[in-house]
């Protein structure tokens, strides 16, 4: 066990730019593609007035970045290599003479049969990736650990870099090459080299597969730190030639918010981050508008990546063609400091909000919020009992309909006491793996004057998935969990006080409060006696805890959803509430930001620009009041907006409150409309102030600027 965690344990490499005025694009990159997607032929627009026109009408469009894509199983066609580079420099000219910057897109490791793959395939049968029991090798990918495989690819890259002068690369599928890879001897050299560990050769063994095996667990994470290092390595080549090269990287919202991804191909974008300067998502949904609870709290995930590296977060929006889904998927990542890559669309002018000079500055923008909510990859990767990205995303598109500020936190932020200071509460929902060092930091927090909601398993396992006899942090907590375990649900909870009652439909966790903590909810049985605790409050030096028996935030998880598809989710508004009442009354005082009267549906986010806290307040309100499906609905491919408008008019003006120290005056614009309207601000007590937005001012989308005298 010691040995499996030293290896897990040890700091990887980071090896990314520094902020510049070169690489500042990234910031407002508004990305469009030159012709089609990976199944062009690359050069379909085969002479320099072609190319001209195209970006002539990228440019008209609002773009300021451009990707090239085709022949993506570049191995397939190396006999066309020369030509490649040929094409992508002379692109790449024609752009930059229009201020365009350039990203390639193509495939790392795969080959396939067609054109040359075959015959390449066969001339380098060393370089593919092997089965890890048998040995035996996969026709379709090479390993990336691969030395030779790694000097001829980054050999290649690098020359491209040099030879065309692109500003950045968009490169797929640099991972392993799926569940049962990759066992080659570098591999598993590797791996012994760098934990001490040895994986089997029998084929037989029970260790392959078995995620309660520390030995594969091991594997697992060490196929996570290979892929990391990869990119880091990919990095330190380039830099060679241009230290400003942007390698972009991305995944689905699935991708990142579950561990199919990890444990198929160590592909972690927290991890390839290390080396990866242009992070992303395609956003799958299609239909964002009526995806918008789901979508917004993903993008709010992808944030908490940015945060934590200082890097810039986009969104490829898929809007199927329709102006208010590309809207509504630009306005989401502009809430959350996020810039948009999608198509245009024939007839619908896009400049308007692409250029719109009251745009956020994601460079500069830095988040405004109350609660910090834990995404623990930790967690995400080896829960057992309850799952974790359910607890934390429902949670957050809870906070998100009661206009709560929050922001999401990484692992590596919990031991940033700077960081973790900021916030009047965490929330560790259903975090079950944490390490030594984040439940000192957590135990810190709390004793000095911090507070935490915990729910469910919160540190009942260690960072890589390991049973622990107690919660770690019982002393917090202010409970231990009983050898019984879980209980399944449905289960009524009832308040000691009072006399209030909830039903909780899933599974909780069996625990016993400690001598001076204070039950404030049972569970009860059958005959309504009190069974064991279900809510529980500790003071603990200058601070406090709650700790929630169960994943409170999971029953109000909403899907992404997929179009053509019937909607799964049904809100329980009972939980919702008790989750806010708890959130409430747990915060170390009151929350900077309330909402007295907006909508549900108007969305909310607020960021200043620039580090100064007396700086410049952005409050982002975003109409969703039209948006949504009901359960068992189809979620719609198309919507008739003539019929059913996008953004209904709000029936009264909107009212917030908000701690802002020296703010007395405000104003909202918005692309919607002309220019700047004036919004009544009203001092009250403590540096805070009372704000009022006429209903009129907000169609879509607006931001509510406040600044000084």
């Amino acid at each position: 066990g010691a040995v499996v965690r030293s290896a897990v344990r040890s700091q990887p490499e980071v090896m990314l730019p520094a902020d510049s005025e070169a690489l500042a694009w990234r910031y407002d990159a508004r990305m469009g593609d030159l012709t089609g997607g990976c199944g062009c032929l690359l050069y379909e627009l085969d002479s320099p007035e072609l190319i001209a026109r195209r970006l002539d009408e990228l440019k008209a469009g609002g773009m300021n970045t451009v990707l090239i894509s085709g022949l993506h199983m570049h191995h397939c066609f190396l006999d066309r290599w020369p030509r490649i580079v040929a094409y992508i420099r002379a692109v790449t000219e024609l752009a930059h003479a229009r201020g365009l910057k350039v990203i390639y897109h193509h495939d790392v490791p795969v080959v396939l049969y067609n054109g040359t793959g075959l015959q390449h395939l066969l001339t380098h049968t060393d370089w593919l990736a092997r089965d890890v029991r048998f040995g035996r090798p996969t026709l379709r990918s090479y390993c990336i650990v691969n030395p030779g495989f790694r000097a001829e690819y980054m050999a290649r890259i690098v020359g491209l870099a040099r030879d065309t002068g692109i500003d950045g690369g968009m490169l797929d599928e640099g991972n392993i090459a799926g569940d049962d890879f990759c066992g080659c001897e570098h591999c598993r050299s590797a791996f012994t080299g760098d934990t001490g560990l040895v994986l089997p050769r029998d084929h037989t063994a029970t260790v392959f597969g078995n995620t309660d095996d520390p030995l594969w667990i091991a594997w697992i994470n060490w196929r996570r730190r290979a892929v990391g290092d990869f990119w880091v390595e990919l990095r330190r080549e380039l830099n060679a030639v241009n230290p400003g090269f942007c390698q972009m990287k991305y995944t689905t919202h699935t991708g990142f918010s579950t561990n199919w991804a990890i444990r198929a191909f160590g592909a972690d974008l927290i991890d390839c981050a290390r080396g990866c300067d242009f992070l992303g998502t395609e956003i799958m949904s299609r239909n964002v508008y009526d995806s918008a609870r789901a979508v917004f709290a993903f993008r709010k995930l992808k944030s908490a990546l940015g945060d934590h590296y200082g890097l810039p977060i986009w969104g490829l929006v898929y809007h199927v063609g329709d102006p208010v889904f590309a809207y509504v998927g630009w306005a989401m990542n502009q809430m959350n400091r996020q810039t948009t890559w999608m198509s245009t669309i024939d007839g619908e002018d896009m400049t308007r909000y692409l250029d719109w000079p009251g745009r956020v500055d994601c460079r500069r923008a830095r988040p405004v919020a109350d609660v910090a909510v834990l995404f623990s990859a930790q967690s995400r990767d080896w829960a057992r009992m309850f799952g974790h990205s359910g607890d934390v995303l429902g949670a957050s598109q809870v906070l998100t309909e009661a206009h709560v500020l929050h922001d999401i936190l990484l692992d590596q932020d919990l031991v940033d006491k700077g960081r973790l200071h900021r916030y009047k509460l965490l929330i560790l929902a259903s975090a079950s793996c944490l390490s030594p060092g984040q439940v000192e930091a957590v135990r810190g927090y709390v004793a000095e004057g911090g507070a935490v909601l915990a729910t469910a398993n919160a540190g009942l396992l260690n960072e890589v998935g390991l049973p622990q006899e107690n919660f770690q942090l019982a002393d917090v907590f202010g409970v231990d969990v009983l050898p019984a375990g879980t209980a399944r649900g449905p289960v009524t909870c009832r308040d000691r006080e009072g006399g209030g009652s909830f039903v909780h439909p899933s599974g909780v966790l069996r625990v016993k409060a400690r001598e001076g903590a204070t039950v404030l909810t049972d569970i009860v049985d059958a005959k309504g006696n009190p069974a064991w605790p279900a809510v529980v409050s500790n003071a603990v030096g200058r601070g406090r805890s709650l700790y929630v028996a169960m994943a409170i935030g999971a029953a109000n998880y909403q899907t992404e959803g997929r179009v053509g598809a019937p909607s799964t989710f049904e809100p329980d508004a009972a939980l919702a509430e008790r989750l806010l009442g708890l959130v409430r009354s747990t915060a170390s005082g009151p929350l900077d930001f309330q909402a007295v009267a907006v909508p549900p549906r108007v969305m909310v986010s607020a960021c200043r620009e620039g580090a100064d806290p007396g700086g410049e307040l952005q409050i982002h309100l975003l109409n969703a009041t039209g948006a949504g499906v009901a359960k068992g609905e189809v979620l719609p491919t198309q919507r008739d907006w003539q019929a059913t408008p996008a953004f209904p008019p709000l029936a009264g003006d909107m009212v917030f409150e908000v701690r802002a120290p020296g703010l007395r005056q405000g104003h909202i614009a918005s692309p919607d409309y002309a220019g700047e309207r004036p919004v009544r601000v009203e001092p009250l007590d403590g540096d805070r102030v009372r704000v009022t937005v006429a209903a009129a001012d907000l169609v879509a989308y607006a931001i509510v600027r406040l600044r000084g005298e």
